[in-house]
């Protein structure tokens, strides 16, 4: 996304030619000594575990987070291709959305994990990922 002062607006035509001539990733302008990025960041990446094991446990877990009337499903479905000890453990969200949240983690043979109070902030080119670990306890 552009942020471009009144004064460095003119900079955007060049910075665009310059992403088209070099097909690099350059997203815009600033007032500071920075380019952003055009990647989309999560704001919140949950790292989902066995707690007994401390092996991964994303793999048929579903997380949801809340923020107010918004609300986003999480899920690894498409990265179950091997047992859960080959598997990612991250499950991700709020892409580029700053806010407070609220977050339940659910998966079959678990007890459900949450949290509230989750807070993700943002800079002047993304939010700033918080990194949690849900350590899933099996039902007994």
């Amino acid at each position: 996304r552009w942020r471009c002062s009144e004064n460095l607006c003119r900079w955007r035509t060049r910075c665009m030619a310059l992403f088209v001539a070099l097909s690099t990733a350059v997203a815009g302008c600033s007032d500071g000594p920075f380019s952003c990025t055009a990647e989309s960041v999560p704001g919140i990446e949950v790292q989902v575990l066995d707690a007994e094991t401390g092996h991964p446990a994303a793999c048929g877990a579903v997380a949801w987070l809340v923020s107010g009337s918004w609300s986003e499903e999480m899920d690894a479905s498409w990265e179950c291709t091997e047992p859960d000890t080959l598997q990612s453990p991250w499950l991700r969200g709020a892409y580029e959305r700053a806010g407070n949240y609220s977050m339940l983690v659910l998966k079959d043979g678990y007890i459900p994990w949450s949290l509230s109070g989750i807070r993700v902030f943002e800079d002047e080119c993304h939010v700033l990922t918080v990194r949690l670990e849900a350590r899933l306890e099996r039902n007994p």
